[in-house]
């Protein structure tokens, strides 16, 4: 398998495809009998259920805009097996970073089957991210909301591609979005999945990068995607429905209301 090939038609930096093409090999190999997860209230929902809009909706009535509630993630630098820092994933991502100019990583994350980060705004951390997602077979789906002062809904479903993807985002945080809306999203999978993120810079220069190294285009204000409509995923049009019209369980609707410690809105 070519790790690198749909990320490859956006980006021809060949140390980057490189590092890239590595750590996909190390995620395609893993034994996914070692990111099993135990059950835990933060990952009752299953995984069409904390993407879902009922998630969203509910959610955001009582919990503080921040960082998730639920999620089902490894972390990509522990060594599955020994329990301690992979040293050679460790600095796969940190030359990375330092090809992109990243000021520092901010996410390594492994998707067991079924993962997901629920519902989330990174109101708490802002910022622009730049994103590397691998999917082992691009049934995976990163979901964007951003609902504006002035009433405009900007809503991006971006589905995974075999291999690696890239996009880039910036959060706003508490104190922009008076201006901007809070910047909702989530990601969720059927299978193997991993997201590498890092903050970079929000200037012009970071603009100039996004389009020249990665052919990424501003969407809408603070969201950078590469126009792949020619290459749509099957796999999101027969799950889109599905997950826009869910409802939840009470169950996980009381989970849900309840939150992290600390996180009930005031209001």
């Amino acid at each position: 398998m070519k790790h690198t090939e749909h990320i490859s038609k956006y980006c021809n930096e060949e140390e980057i495809l490189d590092t890239l093409e590595r750590l996909g090999k190390y995620l395609y190999d893993l034994d996914e009998e070692l990111i099993r997860l135990k059950d835990r209230r933060e990952n009752s929902p299953t995984w069409k259920e904390a993407i879902c809009d009922d998630y969203l909706n509910e959610y955001r009535k009582s919990i503080r805009p921040g960082p998730p509630w639920h999620q089902k993630i490894w972390d990509l630098i522990l060594d599955l097996r020994t329990r301690e820092r992979h040293k050679k994933i460790g600095e796969l991502c940190a030359n990375l970073g330092k090809r992109i100019g990243a000021r520092k990583q901010a996410l390594s994350a492994i998707y067991p089957p079924g993962g997901y980060v629920g519902w989330h705004t990174n109101a708490d951390v802002p910022g622009r991210n730049l994103l590397f997602t691998w999917s082992k077979t691009g049934n995976g789906v990163l979901r964007y909301k951003r609902s504006t002062p002035e009433g405009e809904m900007i809503k991006y479903d971006i589905p995974d591609h075999i291999g690696w993807n890239v996009k880039s985002f910036d959060w706003f945080g508490h104190k922009e979005i008076s201006r901007t809306g809070y910047t909702w999203h989530c990601a969720g999978t059927e299978d193997l999945r991993c997201t590498i993120a890092f903050v970079i810079h929000s200037n012009v220069m970071s603009d100039m990068l996004l389009e020249e190294d990665f052919n990424l285009h501003s969407w809408s204000e603070g969201c950078f995607i590469s126009d792949d409509k020619s290459d749509e995923s099957e796999w999101w049009k027969g799950t889109k429905e599905e997950i826009e019209t869910m409802k939840l369980s009470p169950e996980i609707l009381s989970n849900v209301h309840a939150g992290p410690a600390g996180t009930r809105n005031p209001r």
